[in-house]
């Protein structure tokens, strides 16, 4: 009996012992469950957290372009506020992670490394974020920067496009009747020699810019002679240097062309009819205004008014794409000037030089009552002095008269009862070589 009452005992002691042990394990089991579960609970805010401050930050990027300071400032208050929550997780995570160290035994550490080595890792996505923010920050102040050097530029061009703009629109209301303004009245005998006068400047620019257009031409290595040939089919010269005057010939038919309306077929304007007393009058003030005007700063600021239409429609007959092409290696200026813009290259600086004298031109033309008119005479047509100049010397430095002509190089004009004689190049057969001037 005794035996079974020990028996007894120990094993009441045993059950005892299990009991503990198991209840002891289920609150460490317990335990354990509820750090894992709060850690889901970090995890998923943490997350939750992160993909807030992407789209806050996706937001101030957007905010930049186009600018808008209220959006900007907006996301960036987003974006702040989701930093700040992740530091506070952080700083959480790190003081549960040091109690949880201090009371944790050998059977949770595994976790608490686990728990540890994920906060390393949303540390170093906050790290990014701040990386990230610190640039965006910069950036931000320098758009700041760039945009109030850009105000301040838009402010100069303003005011240099109104300056322009009141020269050249706002011209003044002259009782100008049939005769057109008085101050061309009064001094209508000095009309004709200064006409004379840019003509001449027109076909100064037009040698200029033909001379520049023909080395372009042999350095990209196109055939001159079979060039001027496609420009003047048969025409024979005294020298291979007069082929020059084909390609001068070339850009002035180009220029010139539309030069008997009121304003190049830009526009179907009606001016010259229904006022044309206030059109000649408003022609040659703008005439005025525009002589001392450097062309790149008149187009750079007003590109949309009529002088700056006639110049990209100009530029588009004369360079054709093949040959920009071969000139600079690309279409820039043809893209640019297809898109409205006006090229700030030596190449076209050198084309509005051009396109201006033309355009003077064109506005004194039109302020003479009755208005200068242009013409030209065809091929093989005899040469007649009064109307022409050869623009080489003929054989024996005579005898023109008896010569027909090539081609023109420039148009002539006639203002009133003045004719102002028209350069051409002169058919070279029968007569033999002609002399040396160019």
């Amino acid at each position: 009996m005794a035996q079974r009452s020990e028996e007894d005992g120990n094993g009441s002691g045993a059950e005892e012992c299990f009991h503990e042990a198991e209840e002891a394990q289920g609150e460490e089991v317990e335990r354990l469950y509820q750090r894992v579960q709060l850690m889901e609970n970090v995890i998923v805010d943490i997350f939750g957290t992160v993909s807030a401050l992407k789209n806050a930050y996706i937001q101030l990027q957007s905010a930049h372009s186009p600018y808008n300071a209220d959006k900007l400032r907006a996301a960036d208050r987003l974006v702040i506020g989701e930093l700040r929550r992740l530091s506070e997780i952080k700083h959480m995570l790190k003081g549960r992670s040091r109690a949880a160290a201090a009371s944790a035994n050998s059977n949770d550490r595994k976790l608490v490394e686990e728990l540890q080595a994920g906060l390393k890792e949303k540390q170093s996505i906050i790290d990014s974020y701040d990386s990230r923010m610190q640039a965006c920050e910069k950036e931000l102040a320098e758009q700041h920067e760039e945009m109030e050097r850009l105000k301040e530029s838009l402010r100069r061009a303003t005011s240099k496009k109104e300056k322009l703009e009141r020269r050249l629109n706002e011209l003044p209301r002259g009782g100008g009747g049939g005769g057109g303004a008085g101050m061309m009245n009064g001094n209508v005998s000095l009309a004709p020699p200064l006409f004379e006068q840019m003509a001449q400047a027109a076909r100064g620019e037009a040698f200029s810019f033909a001379k520049m257009f023909i080395g372009l031409l042999k350095n990209a290595d196109w055939d001159l002679e079979a060039a001027a040939n496609s420009i003047q089919p048969g025409a024979v010269y005294a020298r291979p240097i007069h082929t020059r005057f084909a390609f001068e010939s070339y850009v002035c038919q180009r220029m010139f062309n539309g030069f008997e309306n009121e304003n190049f077929y830009l526009s179907g304007s009606l001016s010259s009819i229904l006022d044309p007393g206030k059109h000649r009058h408003d022609c040659f003030l703008q005439f005025q205004d525009m002589r001392s005007i450097d062309p790149l700063e008149l187009v750079s600021t007003t590109p949309d008014c009529l002088f700056g239409k006639f110049c990209l429609r100009k530029y588009l007959q004369i360079v054709h794409e093949k040959m920009e092409e071969s000139f600079f290696g690309h279409l820039q200026h043809r893209n640019q000037v297809l898109g409205g813009e006006h090229p700030s290259s030596q190449f076209y600086h050198r084309f509005l030089e051009l396109a201006k004298s033309v355009w003077l031109l064109h506005r004194l033309a039109f302020s003479f009552n009755p208005t200068a008119s242009i013409f030209q005479v065809k091929k093989d047509t005899s040469f007649q002095s009064e109307f022409m100049e050869s623009v080489v010397d003929l054989e024996g430095g005579g005898g023109g008269d008896l010569h027909t002509v090539g081609f023109t190089v420039m148009p002539g004009f006639r203002t009133g009862e003045r004719s102002h004689q028209m350069p051409g190049v002169l058919n070279q057969g029968g007569g033999g070589s002609g002399g040396g001037g160019d």
